[in-house]
This record gives structure tokens, C-alpha cells and sequence, in this order.
């Protein structure tokens, strides 16, 4: 009899120890850390995001809005020419100046060289025209800084899905030192906004010799065709010399 007793104690306390559970939080663990936050907090989250993008987007037009439209076709783009007091002669590359301070968001050091510089006020940045590419990209055409003045002009690269400014190709510049000078022109040759944009560079270059008398002029012509949202480059010796003229060239004459 009383090993059927215990063997009832063992059973009953098995069973006791079954039923026992751990004790369950009252709180649900939120499937994600926004549906943890008070709902007032994810809707000011959501304005505060919304809001930041208009004012990017915002930004981004006023910029492209200095840009006038323009006709790219047979455009020949060289280096303007300036007055004693460094005023530009050449109306067509004066452009409208940039505020590179107030549009600092959208430049970088790779699309617009010298930007440091111009944001220190040693230099400026015009926009001169746009045009589309196709329909990702736009061409925004500007005069900027480069070694000594404003003497750049560049195609830039306005990327309209990412409301980005990307590095674009070098159209034409000239300045030069110690006896050295260069010069570079560019046309662009054939164009269709679905895409097709080849643009023609032609540049002279003059070292002189060791006591300034003569020098060597070398003359190359480069050839770029837009491709996949960048340009590709091939380099040969210069051979339309009548269909390329240098309007910026001088010929170097020692004193």
C-alpha cells in the first residue's frame, strides 16, 4: 500500500512540473525598430526625410536653372580672351557666375577641378548652356578655374535620376609658363539627343629650347564619344588642320 501511495506523490508531482511554464512578457517584440517608435515619431521621421529631399530637389533646379538652353550643333568651344583687368572679352563663354558656396552640395573636386580654390575666391564658375544627352543625362557647358584664371571651359555632366553632377570632359583651355604654352579647342561634331555626342579636341603645345630662340610645337587631336555616361578617348596626330583651326593659337616669337 505504500508503495502505491508513492508512486501516486511521483506521478502527481510530474505532472505538476509540466504544466509549470516560463512566465511570457506581456510586451511584443516589435518586428522592426520603426514599429517599436510612437507613431508620432515614425510620421515626423517620414516629413523630416520628405522634406530634405524638396529642399535637395529644390537646390538642384536653381542650379540647372542658370544654365540656358543651347544648340550643341558644330558648337566650338575655346579659352575666351580677357582685358588688362581681367574682364572677359568674349561674350558667348561670360556665363552667369555660380555661387559655388551656396551649390557646395552639389560640386566635387572630381567633376570641377580646382574647387577649393574657387570656394577660397581665387577663382570662378560660370554657367555658360545646357542640352540633353539622352534621357538620363544632360550636358551643362561652364567656364571655370584652372592654373592661373578662369580659363576652363568643361562639359559638365548633369546625372538626372541621382540629381548628380559628374565629371564630363574638358573642352578647351590655354595658359602658359616660363616660355611654355598650350592651347585647347574643341567642336562638337556630331550630336542627336537620343545619345550620340562625339566631340572633337584639337591641342598645340610650344616648349622652347634651352635659351628661348625657337621651340617645338607638337599638335594632336583627340576624339571622344559619350558612352554608358562617360566619355571615351582616342588620341592621334593632328591631320584637318583647315577643318580645326585654333582660334586661340600664337605662334611663340622670342623678344
Amino acid at each position: 500500500m505504500r508503495g502505491k501511495i508513492l508512486l501516486f506523490i511521483i506521478v502527481t508531482v510530474l505532472a505538476s512540473c509540466k504544466t509549470k511554464q516560463e512566465p511570457q512578457s506581456d510586451k511584443a517584440t516589435p518586428a522592426t525598430v520603426e514599429d517599436s517608435l510612437p507613431k508620432d515619431s515614425v510620421a515626423t521621421n517620414d516629413s523630416t526625410e520628405n522634406q530634405v529631399a524638396e529642399t535637395e530637389k529644390a537646390q538642384a533646379q536653381a542650379f540647372l536653372s542658370l544654365f540656358k538652353p543651347m544648340n550643341p550643333k558644330g558648337y566650338h568651344a575655346y579659352s575666351p580672351e580677357f582685358t588688362g583687368d581681367m574682364k572677359v572679352k568674349t561674350t558667348q563663354f561670360r556665363g552667369v557666375a555660380i555661387d559655388a558656396e551656396k551649390y557646395h552640395g552639389l560640386l566635387n573636386e572630381k567633376a570641377v577641378p580646382y574647387l577649393e580654390s574657387i570656394l577660397k575666391g581665387y577663382g570662378g564658375f560660370f554657367a555658360i548652356g545646357k542640352f540633353d544627352i539622352n534621357p538620363r543625362y544632360t550636358g551643362l557647358v561652364v567656364r571655370q578655374h584652372s592654373q592661373y584664371s578662369d580659363t576652363q571651359v568643361a562639359l559638365l555632366l548633369w546625372d538626372k535620376q541621382r540629381n548628380q553632377l559628374i565629371k564630363g570632359l574638358e573642352l578647351a583651355d590655354t595658359f602658359g609658363d616660363a616660355g611654355w604654352f598650350f592651347d585647347t579647342e574643341s567642336w562638337i561634331t556630331e550630336y542627336a539627343p537620343n545619345g550620340k555626342l562625339v566631340i572633337v579636341s584639337r591641342t598645340k603645345n610650344f616648349d622652347p629650347n634651352e635659351d628661348f630662340t625657337s621651340g617645338t610645337v607638337t599638335d594632336s587631336t583627340k576624339v571622344s564619344r559619350f558612352n554608358g555616361g562617360k566619355f571615351i578617348s582616342t588620341t592621334t596626330a593632328t591631320s584637318d588642320t583647315t577643318k580645326y583651326k585654333l582660334k586661340r593659337w600664337k605662334q611663340y616669337k622670342a623678344d
